[in-house]
């Protein structure tokens, strides 16, 4: 990964598609410019998982969340609460975590609060929750978060 700044010719999906060469998927939050993302990486041949946070979730689903962001956000819970996981130490991810509010609705359904309460908590948008989030909230085969990106160079 530390080369991939150094490959600033190549467009995003390329310097992502190299850091991520053995094998996998790429799990993409196809919310806003994501879908954009998802498609290129599609259409060059690689595995892509679409994750949306706020996607419907099938009524045939027997869940106790609202939706995937909820169901994410709780299985991280959880992962964190056993101690199955370990998280990269960073002062901005444990901010934004620790700023994420939960509610069990008359339905019983849980919901995590909007993004948008935690940017006026924090003054930044949650994206690094977001990811481990989305990470570990899949299926337990792709459950990985790990090693240092820093700067990819876009």
């Amino acid at each position: 990964m530390h080369e991939i700044a150094n490959r600033r010719q190549w467009d995003p999906t390329d310097q992502l598609a190299y850091g991520w060469s053995h094998g996998g998927y790429f799990l993409v939050d196809v919310i806003g410019n994501g879908q954009g993302v998802a498609d290129q990486l599609e259409a060059k041949g690689f595995p892509v998982v679409r994750y949306s946070a706020q996607a419907v979730l099938p009524l045939g689903e027997k869940t106790r969340f609202q939706n995937p962001r909820a169901r994410s956000g709780w299985a991280l819970r959880d992962a964190l609460m056993e101690n199955l996981v370990a998280l990269p130490p960073s002062q901005e991810l444990f901010e934004e975590l620790l700023a994420l509010r939960y509610e069990i609705k008359s339905s019983g359904k849980i919901v995590l609060g909007p993004k948008d309460a935690v940017r006026d908590l924090i003054s930044r948008s949650p994206d690094l929750a977001d990811v481990a989030m989305m990470a570990l909230g899949g299926e337990p085969e792709t459950c990985t978060i790990g090693g240092y990106v820093g700067d990819l160079g876009f």
